[in-house]
């Protein structure tokens, strides 16, 4: 641990009073929330969940040195402002972080527990460098709540299922925050309050997954839905909040995606992702998992054609035509969708723009889902644009 680091470790010790399961966690806190943006990738299988709580650990007589009046979170580069937004771009200077009730222990409790006068200026004095300090920086975490994906029964409309992303980082299973061990729901969005339950109050997207047939449909229900997980990108905040007899923190959301731990494909992606996701750690007990070190892995890689064909796009336009209709067959409203389509190399939908008279109109944001559910084949390019049409009649 780095001087800055173990400056940060001695901040959050001050406030969290070294009791409990904080000295277990706090070298990874220190590590995670004031790491040099970028040093994370080796760690990228780290989930959020709530720590296990650790044996006491006897306080010492000396508080922990105060912070040095010039410490500062380190400087990141500016990004390039011409640069198109990706979710990858927004993870390499995000820091994983597993244990969100370590990450918000700053934002929780007070410090009037304190029994000298020296400590509690300490502790306010740390809690409120730190309240200040770790809301600069940006986390990700990958999540398996069960809250926050949902997978519907097969829809015959679509020939596929409906996907619900909520966004909870923790909700079926909340985490003790701060050195009194408060119970709290983590959401990336402040509920919604006429909302009937707390997923569908904090619901980030809806999408929809589409086959060729019932057979195949099923059978990617019965291969992929265990093994669909949900990655977050946030800033932590102390936005607090009630819905019913759940209180929480509403972190701020800036990026999500849904992809199979197994096979690295991406479902849902928001900003979009450029490529499958490779995060070792999360594929155990996979059955089939792609090796990057397979030369045959790589030859097929070599051998991928340089762009899309005029079949693979009519094609992946076919597999979504049942969506497409779906929406005239719910809106009645015909005319001409012409979809503006940019896709990348790992053949997801990077940006998709519709233009004509559906633009901004119910029909106009169902053609934009389902839109965005074509998947392509792979292809050497980094993307590819076209443009594709669909005439909505009876």
């Amino acid at each position: 641990m780095n001087a800055r680091a173990s400056t940060i470790a001695g901040l959050i010790s001050i406030v969290l009073g070294m009791r409990g399961r904080w000295p277990v966690v706090l070298a990874s806190l220190a590590a995670a929330s004031l790491a040099p943006a970028g040093g994370s990738s080796a760690r990228m299988g780290m989930t959020a969940s709530a720590a296990s709580p650790a044996p006491a650990v006897p306080e010492t007589s000396e508080p922990e040195a105060e912070a040095p009046a010039d410490s500062a979170p380190p400087a990141v580069a500016a990004p390039n402002p011409n640069a198109p937004t990706t979710f990858e771009s927004l993870a390499r200077t995000a820091a994983p972080m597993a244990d969100l009730g370590t990450l918000l222990g700053p934002f929780a409790g007070k410090c009037d527990g304190e029994k000298r006068e020296l400590d509690r200026m300490r502790c306010r004095t740390a809690r409120a460098y730190l309240r200040k300090t770790i809301p600069q920086r940006t986390f990700w975490a990958v999540v398996d709540d069960p809250d926050t994906l949902s997978v519907s029964e097969y829809d015959g409309a679509i020939k596929g299922y409906h996907l619900g992303v909520s966004g909870c980082l923790a909700c079926a299973r909340p985490v003790l925050v701060g050195r009194t061990n408060e119970r709290r729901v983590i959401t990336v969005k402040v509920p919604e309050k006429n909302a009937e339950s707390l997923r569908a109050a904090v619901q980030l997207n809806k999408s929809s997954v589409g086959f060729d047939s019932l057979p195949e449909a099923k059978g990617w229900f019965e291969q992929n839905r265990v093994d669909l997980r949900t990655q977050f990108i946030f800033r932590p905040t102390d936005t607090e909040w009630t819905f019913g007899t759940n209180k929480g923190y509403a972190m701020e959301l800036l990026g999500m995606r849904v992809f199979n731990r197994c096979t690295g494909e991406v479902l849902v992606s928001r900003p979009p992702s450029t490529r499958n996701v490779d995060m070792p750690g999360l594929d155990e007990g996979c059955a089939q998992h792609e090796s990057k070190g397979d030369p045959a892995g790589d030859k097929a890689d070599a051998t991928l054609p340089a762009e899309l064909g005029r079949r693979d796009i009519q094609q992946a336009m076919a597999n979504i035509r049942p969506q497409v209709f779906a929406c005239f067959e719910k809106f009645k409203v015909p005319g001409l969708a012409q979809f503006d389509f940019t896709v990348a190399g790992n053949g997801t939908v990077s940006t998709v723009r519709l233009g004509g008279a559906f633009f901004g109109t119910p029909t106009g944001v169902c053609l934009l889902e389902a839109a965005q559910n074509a998947r392509f084949p792979r292809f050497a390019r980094e993307r590819q644009q076209f443009v594709y049409p669909f005439f909505l009649r009876n």
